[in-house]
């Protein structure tokens, strides 16, 4: 999903999605085609990077392991641990 290819508010909503699995539906439902490297990308590889705390949603979190789609950590903001 290149960022320069998408509406203002094609943004936005990306930026509300908060699972691989919802990146892979709004693609498919907004017609954007994903190279294999997004794939991997959005499936494991990078997506801990964006990753949210499941309670408040914030951003402010400490990953601490990973193992496919399952992440752990905790939330610096609310102190959820996930």
């Amino acid at each position: 999903m290149r960022t320069e290819d998408m509406t203002p508010e094609q943004l936005e909503e990306v930026k509300s999605l908060q699972t691989p699995e919802e990146m892979f539906a709004y693609a498919k439902d907004n017609g954007i085609d994903l190279t294999e490297e997004e794939m991997d990308s959005i499936s494991g590889g990078d997506w801990f990077l964006s990753a949210r705390c499941p309670k408040c949603k914030s951003k402010n979190v400490v990953i601490t392991s990973q193992a496919l789609k399952h992440i752990r950590g905790f939330c610096k903001d609310c102190r959820y641990r996930f």
